[in-house]
């Protein structure tokens, strides 16, 4: 960055700053989604587009603008935008996946990393010779150093909470909806799986620089190729947030109470036994867990309780393993031999060919076709 004004790693730190301020004041204006979501979404927006400002203007000195590139208002930009970054990730994905349980004032405390950061720059003294790491070999170099690995590690701590979010939220959907597309969840696991990526490859870069006698040009090219994927990865973030983000269905914050922890008793099994036995709510399609414990008369968390407790398995499989069955009967019975695959399937409670055929193949190792083939033989 040092030989012209503008070379080409420049233009897209440029070209990302700028493209993420557009993109959160689109996304502020946007009339769709929850406040919430749209302030947390537009917070992360604006973090990478003042870490891309912030980072051009540190590491070049062509701009002509070396003043501004001293100038500490510059370190502190740069300092709390880059440790904001990961906790407006996590936020934001928690807002479209568990809205239940955001809040802007208990995520208040959110903003530690950003303070601690602020506080270590105002008590150190660290001038933007120390930040771009021109030396380990004084006081204030070795300090920047561990300046820089609080916020690698605090930012890649936060992007590893937010897939930790999506797991939980995956399993959250299983204890509630008995069918559900993938389809919105498979792309937030890519753009948190990518922004983990590609913060790890930052901290392999840093490490690298800080333990090796490795080539600064060489570090340099390796640091430079995550501001290419982070302009890459916006534009995904920025799409998904527009036709994705809003069809990812609700789930509830898991309840610490004792009443999962509880074994249930003969009344409770015997009223949901009931349901799939003799009731066969299963058959209807897009039950969720509340439709199911409204028909029982029972609690929501009893009937996860009875479900996991008792039947050793979650919403999700309970329901899908007794279509399933549903379905391997009819095949097999004489009395639906003229009946299609398609209408079977939409009988034992399906409202996919997709979502039958991943299920049907999971639960007996065959297709349906192939199922009924081998029993009419």
């Amino acid at each position: 960055m040092n030989d012209r004004v503008f070379n080409l790693h420049d233009v897209f730190l440029f070209v990302t700053a700028f493209e993420c301020l557009l993109l959160a004041l689109f996304q502020a204006l946007q009339p769709q989604g929850k406040k919430l979501t749209r302030i947390y979404l537009g917070a992360f927006l604006i973090a990478m587009s003042l870490t891309s400002v912030a980072t051009l203007f540190l590491w070049n000195n062509s701009f002509g603008l070396i003043s501004i590139s001293n100038h500490t208002l510059l370190i502190y930009c740069l300092t709390a935008a880059s440790l904001a970054r990961g906790p407006f990730l996590l936020l934001y994905v928690r807002s479209i996946t568990n809205p239940s349980s955001s809040d802007l004032k208990k995520d208040a405390w959110h903003g530690t990393p950003v303070v601690l950061g602020l506080i270590l720059i105002t008590t150190t003294g660290l001038s933007s010779s120390d930040i771009r790491l021109e030396g380990y070999d004084t006081a204030l170099g070795a300090l920047a150093g561990y300046y820089w690995d609080f916020i690698k590690y605090v930012t890649l701590g936060y992007t590893a909470a937010t897939l930790f979010q999506l797991y939980q939220y995956q399993g959250q959907l299983k204890q509630t909806y008995s069918l559900y597309s993938t389809n919105e969840l498979n792309w937030l696991w890519i753009l948190a799986g990518g922004f983990f990526i590609n913060w790890s490859w930052g901290v392999t870069v840093h490490l690298v620089g800080k333990f090796t006698d490795t080539d600064a040009g060489i570090t340099n090219s390796m640091g430079i190729l995550a501001n290419y994927i982070t302009f890459l990865l916006m534009n995904i973030l920025f799409i998904y947030s527009l036709v994705y983000a809003h069809k990812l269905l609700p789930t509830q914050a898991q309840s610490n109470k004792k009443t999962s922890e509880e074994k249930p008793n003969d009344d409770t099994i015997t009223k949901v036994t009931h349901a799939i036995e003799i009731d066969r709510i299963y058959l209807e399609q897009n039950i969720n867990i509340e439709q199911f414990s409204s028909r029982v008369g029972l609690p929501v968390k009893t009937v996860s309780n009875v479900i996991n407790r008792h039947f050793g398995t979650n919403f999700f499989e309970f329901i899908n393993s007794h279509r399933v069955e549903a379905a391997k009967a009819m095949l097999v019975d004489p009395g639906y031999s003229e009946q299609t695959i398609l209408n079977i399937l939409l009988q034992s409670g399906f409202n996919s060919k997709s979502a039958f055929h991943r299920h049907f193949k999971r639960f007996t190792g065959v297709s349906p076709s192939e199922f009924r083939q081998n029993a009419l033989k």
